[in-house]
């Protein structure tokens, strides 16, 4: 069931611009070990098959972010707690097939969760400001303070504007031209964004969402995945979607199928990446301290 909520908000008027978002480290990827060859589904032929796993080197990961044009991966790693202010956090650079270029390419960040890239810049999210690391020397930075937030956490942009959600106060900003706004309020422990097709969409307390900015409105498109944290889309109106406790989940239409589930083993899933060409999904374990990529299959 598809419901139509109005929402608060902060920029009255707002449209979108549709546009086109040192050492080797890779364990043996010889199929699913047995903690992880679990719920591999059979409707619409959708699986997962592991591909590589990176050794236990990075330091609390949250999010993976696949950089087409450099065709490399930005991994964020908090290395402390995710509210403190104590300058631990670093980003990775990883090679498509999970080899560490740079473990820490840029350091000197809080708490870096969510990223995207725009122009010349990763965006990168730290607690209650998102900061701006140019991409050809990662001391270039740009800072944008948010008034107000308290746990930046994803990012997205559709190619001008950058979009940041606050999962403990339940809102979502943009920047845009250097300029900081409130778009949205009042959504239940927002985490994951993705735009993807001309829209916005989001993983909330709810579910899945699919934002109307101009109309300060939202849809609840599927309600079986609620309390999400990475999201990707695969194809028009089709998602996966991780839960942090450890569970990957398949999204299509008010469908939505358990493709992965390591909780038992204590293994998290945090904020995923998807690379469309190649068709591998990118997972950060968290507290395991490594990244899991799987081969997408759709035949």
């Amino acid at each position: 069931m598809i419901v139509s909520k109005n929402i608060s908000l902060g920029l009255l008027a707002f449209s979108f611009v549709a546009c086109t978002n040192t050492v080797s480290t890779v364990k043996d990827s010889g199929g699913l070990s047995d903690s992880l060859a679990v719920g591999l589904i059979e409707k619409d032929f959708i699986s997962l098959s592991l591909a590589w796993e990176t050794d236990s080197v990075f330091i609390t990961n949250e999010s993976v972010l696949y950089f087409e044009e450099g065709d490399y991966l930005f991994v964020s790693n908090i290395d402390g707690k995710p509210v403190d202010f104590d300058g631990k956090g670093s980003i990775a650079k990883l090679s498509k097939d999970g080899k560490i270029i740079d473990l820490e390419w840029a350091k000197g960040i809080n708490a870096p969760k969510g990223m995207c890239v725009l122009g010349e810049k990763l965006f990168v999210s730290d607690i209650n400001q998102v900061v701006a690391i140019a991409l050809d020397n990662s001391d270039d930075r740009d800072y944008y303070p948010i008034e107000g937030a308290q746990f930046l956490n994803d990012l997205s942009t559709d190619g001008n504007t950058v979009f940041v959600s606050d999962m403990t106060v339940g809102t979502v900003h943009s920047i845009k031209d250097g300029k900081v706004s409130m778009l949205m309020k009042g959504l239940p422990s927002l985490n994951g964004l993705c735009y993807a097709y001309g829209n916005l969409y989001g993983l909330s307390a709810e579910g899945l969402l699919q934002f109307n900015i101009e109309e300060g409105s939202y849809q609840v498109l599927n309600d079986k995945v609620q309390g999400g944290d990475g999201l990707v889309a695969i194809a028009k109106g089709e998602f996966i979607a991780s839960k942090w406790l450890g569970e990957i989940w398949h999204i299509k239409g008010q469908e939505a199928t358990l493709l992965l589930n390591t909780q038992k083993e204590g293994i998290q899933t945090a904020d995923i990446d998807y690379n469309p060409k190649t068709k591998t999904l990118y997972v950060p374990r968290f507290f395991s301290n490594y990244v899991s990529a799987y081969s997408v299959i759709t035949d």
